[in-house]
């Protein structure tokens, strides 16, 4: 086992403990670990992306520009990987992107 993959399952394990102890955890959370345990793990995870990425910047109105967006997208047949909580950060950003290997 990679020492990255060694990082994503403790940033999800850490995840999983705070959902079950009832303190939420799923949002941020495990982004936040992953990006103590590895400072470069946006960009790591990011450029694992087949499709690249989008991003969305602005003052007022990124989770729903970047919700239209989705629903477009996913519409038109393609695969995403959202962060429908609007956890915009970079430990929403993180744990985005964790929870994307997961699948991947």
């Amino acid at each position: 086992m990679t020492l990255l993959r060694v990082k994503l399952a403790t940033a999800r394990a850490v995840g999983g403990l705070a959902r079950r102890a009832g303190r939420g955890g799923g949002t941020s959370l495990p982004g936040k670990v992953l990006m103590a345990l590895e400072p470069e793990a946006i960009s790591e995870l990011a450029g694992r992306l087949p499709q690249g990425s989008v991003v969305v910047s602005a003052t007022n109105g990124k989770t729903t520009t970047t919700a239209m967006i989705a629903s477009v997208l996913e519409r038109a047949g393609v695969s995403l990987v959202h962060n429908r909580a609007g956890a915009n950060m970079a430990g929403g950003v993180a744990s985005t992107l964790l929870s994307a290997a997961r699948r991947g």
